[in-house]
């Protein structure tokens, strides 16, 4: 999955996880590169890099920190909302009904 047209038809969820399923799959592709380098193989490294920049250059364009770091937390570091409350200085419930809203304003712009 490297277009931007396979990426319309995902949900801001399924989007914002693809973020950590670029790492595994470029980490099992460097993995293959070391064993038997091919261009093609330097490409698709490449092109899931681009497409990781892509998701995190989303995700900054909320124009909203707040959101943006609540997004960034979960979904880039793989935080559980308790730490990532603690870490914004917000109660659970209030970061969990931010990251609806910034995932409802992230379906706006993908």
């Amino acid at each position: 999955m490297s277009g931007e047209k396979e990426l319309i038809h995902m949900t801001a969820k399924e989007y914002l996880n693809r973020y950590n399923t670029l790492d595994t799959e470029i980490e099992h592709l460097k993995t293959e590169q070391v064993k038997e380098p091919t261009k093609v193989r330097a490409k698709e490294i490449a092109a899931k890099k681009k497409e990781k920049e892509a998701i995190f250059s989303k995700i900054h364009s909320l124009n909203n920190e707040t959101y943006e770091k609540i997004l960034y937390k979960r979904y880039v570091e793989k935080k559980p909302y308790k730490k990532i409350a603690d870490e914004i200085g917000f109660s659970l419930s209030h970061t969990h009904t931010l990251r609806r809203e910034a995932i409802k304003k992230l379906e706006q712009i993908i």
